[in-house]
C-alpha cells in the first residue's frame, strides 16, 4: 500500500494504522480514510477493518481466531450518565411510606417549621376519643366527601376559600355553623365566582362558564376585535413539526397556547385543539401560529359557551369516545378523546395522544 492511497472504511470514527514509523491514529469523518505514510500492509493484499480495535490489518485466508483490542476508548462518569436520565420520583401514598425516605422526612420537617414560623395554622393534638374519618377524595386533593344517613356533604377547599354543597340544606347549615364557630369566616352567599370560573344558579339549572377569562385573554393578545369563525379546527386537519413554512415567534405562541388548558375547565369543545397545539411548543411554524389564531377566533365567537347542569334530568351515565387511528404525521400515534355525563352537562373529558 503506497503513500496517499485511499482505504475503504466501514463506518465512521478514528482508525489506528500501523506504519514503518509506528502506530498512528487517523480521523475519519466519511467512509474513506487517507493514509499519508507508507503502510506495512502490501498493496496487493486485501484489507479489512476490525471495529473493536479500530485497527487495519490484512485479511487472512484462514478462519482462525483473531486478536481484538478490548481497551475502552472513552470513559464517562456515572454522574454524567444519571444527569441525562429521566428520573421518576413517585410521591408516597401515606405517611408510613414517606417516613422511610430521609429526603421526604427532611421536607416534611421543613414544611412544619415554616408553618409554625408563619403561624399559618395552629397545630393541635388529635382528641383520643375521636376517630379519624377518611373523607378525602383519592383523585382530588382538595375535595372532601362525607356521607350521612340524612344525605351527602361535599366540600372543596383551596387555600382560604371553601365551597360546599350537599343533598340536604340541614347538613349544609350545620357545617357552616360549625366552621364559623371554629374559625374566623365570612359567608359570601351563593357561589358566583371561583378561581376564574363564573357560576349562574337558578332553580332548575347551574351554568358554569369562563366568559370573563376568555375576553381578558383576547384583549391581552389584542384579538378582541377579530372576526369569529364557526369551528376551532378544520375537518381532518393535520399538523406536523416540519410543514415547509417559515418559523414563527415562539414566545407569543407559548403565551397563546399556554392559556388554553385553564379554559378547558368549562370548554371541552377546544380540548382537542389545546392538546394538539401543545405538541409544537418548540420549532413552531407559521402554520401552527395560524391554527392557534383560528382557535382564538372561534373563542371570540363562542364567549357565552359553558356547561349547564339541569335539575330533574334522569341520572344515566353516558360516555362518548373516539380516536383518529395513527393521526399524528410525526410518530404515527393516535389521539383519543372521551367525554362522560350523567344525562346533563359533562363532568369528565380529555384528549390524549
Amino acid at each position: 500500500m503506497g503513500t496517499g492511497q485511499l482505504i475503504e472504511v466501514i463506518g465512521k470514527g478514528n482508525l489506528v494504522v500501523e506504519t514503518k514509523m509506528g502506530k498512528r491514529e487517523e480521523g475519519s469523518s466519511s467512509d474513506r480514510c487517507n493514509v499519508n505514510d507508507e503502510s506495512l500492509i502490501p498493496a496487493s493484499e486485501t484489507c479489512e477493518l476490525i471495529e473493536n480495535g479500530s485497527r487495519l490489518v490484512p485479511m487472512q485466508n484462514n478462519t482462525g481466531p483473531q486478536d481484538y483490542d478490548h481497551t475502552p476508548l472513552k470513559f464517562k462518569s456515572l454522574t454524567k450518565v444519571y444527569a441525562k436520565c429521566n428520573l421518576c420520583i413517585v410521591k408516597p401514598e401515606n405517611f408510613e411510606e414517606a417516613a422511610k425516605d430521609e429526603s421526604w422526612k427532611k421536607a416534611m420537617k421543613a414544611k412544619i417549621a415554616m408553618i409554625e414560623k408563619n403561624c399559618t395554622w395552629e397545630l393541635v393534638d388529635r382528641p383520643f376519643d375521636k376517630p379519624v374519618v377518611g373523607v378525602k377524595s383519592p383523585s382530588e386533593a382538595t375535595l372532601y366527601i362525607k356521607a350521612f344517613e340524612a344525605g351527602i356533604l361535599i366540600v372543596s377547599l383551596y387555600i382560604d376559600d371553601i365551597i360546599y354543597t350537599g343533598s340536604s340544606s340541614a347538613l349544609m347549615d350545620e357545617f357552616k355553623a360549625k366552621m364559623m364557630g371554629k374559625y374566623e369566616m365570612s359567608d359570601l352567599g351563593l357561589l358566583h365566582h371561583f378561581l376564574g370560573l363564573e357560576v349562574i344558579q337558578t332553580e332548575g339549572c347551574i351554568f358554569l362558564h369562563q366568559k370573563k377569562y376568555a375576553r381578558t385573554l383576547l384583549e391581552k393578545l389584542r384579538l378582541n376585535d377579530c372576526k369569529p369563525v364557526a369551528t376551532a379546527l378544520a375537518a381532518n386537519e393535520k399538523l406536523s413539526k416540519i410543514d415547509g413554512s417559515e418559523m414563527a415567534d415562539e414566545s407569543l405562541y407559548k403565551q397563546m397556547v399556554g392559556s388554553f388548558p385553564y379554559l378547558t375547565a368549562t370548554r371541552l369543545d377546544i380540548m382537542l385543539a389545546a392538546s394538539l397545539l401543545a405538541r409544537f411548543m418548540h420549532n413552531l411554524t407559521r402554520k401552527h401560529m395560524g391554527t392557534t389564531k383560528k382557535v382564538l377566533r372561534y373563542i371570540q365567537g363562542s364567549l357565552d359557551y359553558g356547561i349547564a347542569y339541569e335539575k330533574g334530568k334522569d341520572v344515566v351515565l353516558i360516555g362518548y369516545c373516539d380516536s383518529d387511528w395513527a393521526g399524528s404525521e410525526d410518530d404515527m400515534k393516535s389521539t383519543s378523546g372521551y367525554a362522560f355525563s350523567f344525562g346533563s352537562g359533562a363532568f369528565s373529558w380529555a384528549s390524549i395522544k
